[in-house]
């Protein structure tokens, strides 16, 4: 076997190395492998829901079943000839329900059928601030003064402002002054003396008479004084 030079041993050692490592990059360099691209899903059309349309009731349906049974026997016109044809709107955003009045005047007859007193009042007070800026009276505002409150200590009408200002109140100081005080002590001797002994009476108070054919009732605004025609009200 011939003998290689030094030199010719590190020149074969020198390509062998390099082979080695050509090799080894060839076999790490692998080729790219293809990115799936994302598959975009069929556009679903927007079902939209169709509101179910309620059936409007009729007004035998919202009636009383008491006053159905006296409608049946004729002794009661049928609700939708009892309700007006134009109900009165008050302040900007409350309605007075339209079946308060003949309701009331049901009750009242019933009543006297009885041959008790019943009394029909529209209190119609409201403090000078508030009707001023445009509110109506509304409902409980008829509190305050039944338990003396004319003088806003217990605190009640920023309960009342809740709904007063949806009748036109703009500021929740209702301006309380000495005619609120006069309207409270009145409205209180008559409660008192109603649950007492049955008739309402009060010293600044005309006789209040009982509701009869007379259709008299107790109006309460700025005072209080005895009117006709409670039934008509709309």
């Amino acid at each position: 076997m011939n003998k290689i030079s030094r030199r010719e041993f590190i020149h074969i050692s020198a390509l062998a190395a390099a082979g080695v490592t050509l090799a080894a990059c060839a076999k790490a360099t692998e080729a790219p492998q293809e990115v799936p691209t994302a598959t975009t899903a069929p556009k679903v059309e927007e079902v939209k829901p169709t509101a179910t349309p309620v059936p409007e009731a009729k007004p035998a349906e919202n009636e009383a079943p008491a006053l159905a049974e006296m409608v049946a026997s004729g002794a009661l016109p049928p609700l939708d000839e009892r309700l007006p044809a134009q109900p009165m709107v008050v302040g900007p955003g409350v309605l007075v329900m339209p079946m308060i009045i003949p309701a009331y005047v049901d009750m009242l007859e019933a009543v006297s059928r009885q041959g008790q007193a019943g009394y029909a009042m529209i209190f119609d007070q409201v403090p000078s601030t508030w009707r001023r800026e445009g509110c109506n009276s509304v409902h409980s505002i008829e509190l305050p003064y039944v338990f003396g409150d004319y003088d806003d200590t217990t605190g009640w009408w920023k309960s009342v402002w809740m709904l007063a200002r949806q009748s036109g109140a703009e500021t929740i100081d209702p301006g309380l002054t000495g005619t609120d005080r006069v309207v409270s002590e009145a409205v209180m001797a008559l409660w008192t003396s109603f649950a007492k002994d049955g008739k309402p009476k009060a010293e600044s108070v005309a006789d209040w008479p009982a509701y009869d054919e007379k259709d008299r009732y107790l109006y309460v605004n700025e005072g209080l004084e005895i009117k006709s025609g409670f039934s008509k009200i709309s």
